[in-house]
């Protein structure tokens, strides 16, 4: 069973074809991918900012293997630990990226494919029940000797005579 965030660009729990449209299932497990070829796996996901500071780590590497006398393979050990740490995160700078573009997370789910975890979450969300309207409070009633204005401003509308 694989686990999958959901998130929605258009109001929770809204279940009509517009909003399954704009719902994104995004599966959390390792990508292997990510892990092997790391910077087109975040140019395949749009992760610029990921990318970028990956590409300033190596970088910065290569530098202080040049200025420390470092063995090559520290830097490649380091790139190695920061590719497996990308993979294992990868799900989540995805949700986090698509939260910061206007989505909102759902929840996850549960299912061993794509389209199950579709069906178990449309299921959900027909089940939900429809929010309570809230109730408006009934107005003061005014006290039986309290005078209205008899002059002044009426609603929007200033007393006088109109032309």
């Amino acid at each position: 069973m694989a686990s999958w965030s959901v998130l929605s660009k258009d109001g929770a729990g809204d279940a009509s074809v517009t909003a399954a449209d704009a719902v994104v299932f995004v599966r959390e497990k390792f990508s292997w991918l990510a892990f092997l070829l790391t910077p087109i796996a975040l140019i395949f996901h749009r992760l610029w900012l990921v990318l970028i500071a990956y590409l300033a780590v190596g970088v910065v590497l290569e530098a202080c293997v040049e200025m420390f006398d470092l063995p090559a393979a520290a830097a490649s050990i380091v790139m190695l630990g920061f590719s497996f740490l990308i993979a294992l995160e990868l799900p989540s700078l995805r949700v986090r990226k698509l939260i910061r573009k206007g989505y909102r997370d759902e929840g996850s789910v549960v299912a061993d494919s794509l389209e199950a975890a579709e069906q178990r979450f449309f299921e959900g969300v027909a089940l939900r029940p429809a929010p309570a309207p809230r109730p408006v409070p009934p107005a003061a009633p005014t006290p039986p000797g309290a005078q209205l204005p008899q002059h002044g401003i009426i609603g929007s509308f200033a007393g006088g005579s109109a032309t």
